[in-house]
């Protein structure tokens, strides 16, 4: 095992959370990027700490699709959202790169805003504040 999966093992067991990664399926690009045509697989993580659940959808990389890899607890803890971004499809756009060109460019990036505040405030939840700052750290 090396130094980041075992970051993030340290990090679960100190949190007393248990993580699930159960595959779903197989889809052919990731949700809201309609340029993407590559297969990925998608799994659902659950996180379960102080009787509290917490899941979402977790899409694995193409190259981990193709080499049959699945994901470990450090992929998924390295890729969820730790920070509260803006909701604002603009200021979200901005911030990551996003071009927004017409009416169907705002919605996708609004959704993508939308997904990504709903995944911290969810995980927040689970962890509260002192936990999410050390959250933060695994990347």
């Amino acid at each position: 095992m090396n130094s980041y999966e075992m970051s993030a093992k340290n990090f679960l067991n100190k949190a007393n959370c248990k993580m699930q990664i159960l595959q779903t399926g197989v889809v052919n690009g990731f949700p809201n990027d309609p340029k993407d045509m590559m297969k990925h697989n998608k799994y659902r993580v659950v996180l379960t700490r102080d009787g509290k659940t917490f899941d979402f959808d977790f899409y694995g990389s193409h190259a981990d699709y193709l080499n049959g890899k699945k994901p470990t607890a450090y992929d998924v803890l390295a890729c969820i959202e730790k920070y509260e971004y803006p909701l604002d499809p603009w200021e979200f756009a901005r911030e990551f790169g996003y071009e927004i060109e017409c009416e169907d460019d705002y919605n996708r990036v609004r959704k993508i805003a939308e997904a990504c505040r709903e995944q911290y405030e969810g995980l927040l939840d689970l962890f509260g504040e002192e936990l999410m700052e050390e959250l933060q750290e695994i990347q």
